[in-house]
């Protein structure tokens, strides 16, 4: 629909979830990573988009907190 409306915006919601879909999709989805902590769930949209859902992680900075790597 999007390509025939001529919008070509990227959508982060595709490229920055680790799941879309109805919201009983991404609750199985999001179970599916134990290891991750602080997923955050949430609706895409209002109207025809209102049963789509995503989960992702919080966006990560990268700081200078891991140590400093080592010459072999």
């Amino acid at each position: 629909m999007q390509i025939r409306r001529r919008q070509f915006s990227r959508e982060a919601h595709w490229t920055e979830a680790l799941a879309v879909g109805s919201e009983d999709f991404v609750a199985v989805s999001e179970s599916q990573f134990p290891q991750r902590r602080l997923l955050t769930r949430y609706p895409l949209g209002t109207g025809a988009d209102s049963d789509a859902w995503a989960v992702r992680e919080p966006p990560t900075s990268y700081d200078c907190d891991s140590p400093a790597e080592q010459p072999l």
